[in-house]
């Protein structure tokens, strides 16, 4: 029964593949009836129209196709994995190395530590699966706490005790303020939080109401750092979007990043 219900599986999984590849019109040849046209074959995917596998990975050139996958390569991402294997026993993106994107290739998580290559923390307790593996905890077994983030800056009070400020080190665990961080993403970017600054400039908390398209927003806005401090200790909102605090403040801390621990 079970064997039946695995080959039923993947024969709906098939067929739903070869649904996304281009519908084949009447009269036109697909030699090897792998759901690609001749013509398609040879001028766009540079695949054998004769062969239905040109790259023998288990997938026809169709699937293939269809699963964003390359036809002519077995491990299109070269993590490690079959394409084959990525989209019909794992469910792994077969152009993406880490398809949970928790630092770990989709590879190293089936072959080599056993964690769950479509969750970033294998077993849900909080820490993902590279943090725990670089901290010397179990990714299997629930035994990580996850770091505290004192100040809800989105930098943990273990990263902004660090030494590098470019991961969100030499900051103070409770101003936060000092990571310029301004649509929660935990990383300092050019359009989500420096272009949306400066978008803002000279927006001022008394004369442009939130809510308003350019209107004030206190997310954006931060005041000098205090004396001695370094430059990307800013301080709480002082009202105005101007460009020496604001924009070259948050230019400065330009790719900062506090995306490593979970």
């Amino acid at each position: 029964m079970a064997r039946r219900l695995l080959l039923a599986s993947l024969l709906i999984l098939s067929l739903a593949l070869l649904a996304g590849a281009p519908p084949i019109a009447a009269g036109v040849p697909d030699t090897d009836g792998d759901g690609l046209t001749d013509n398609d074959e040879i001028n766009i995917y540079g695949t054998d129209p004769n062969d239905p596998f040109t790259d023998d990975d288990g997938l026809n050139d169709g699937a293939d196709v269809a699963a964003g996958c390359s036809p002519l390569l077995t491990d299109t991402d070269s993590d490690g994995l079959d394409d084959d294997d990525e989209v019909l026993t794992y469910g792994t993106d077969c152009a993406d190395v880490d398809s949970d994107d928790d630092g770990l290739g989709d590879g190293n998580e089936v072959l080599q530590f056993g964690t769950n290559p479509l969750d970033p923390d294998t077993d849900g307790d909080g820490c993902n699966d590279l943090y725990e593996l670089n901290l010397g905890t179990n990714p299997l077994v629930p035994d990580c706490t996850p770091p505290v983030d004192s100040d809800f800056d989105g930098c943990s009070d273990v990263e902004e005790a660090g030494k590098d400020e470019e991961f969100g080190g030499r900051r103070d665990a409770a101003n936060p303020y000092d990571f310029y961080d301004t649509n929660g993403d935990r990383t300092i970017d050019l359009f989500y939080d420096i272009f949306a600054v400066a978008y803002l400039f000279g927006s001022d908390a008394d004369f442009d109401p939130p809510g308003e398209p350019d209107g004030y927003d206190a997310l954006m806005d931060r005041s000098q750092p205090l004396p001695g401090d370094d430059v990307w200790d800013m301080q709480a909102p002082d009202g105005t979007i101007d460009l020496f605090i604001d924009i070259f403040g948050v230019a400065f801390q330009f790719g900062h990043d506090c995306t490593a621990l979970p």
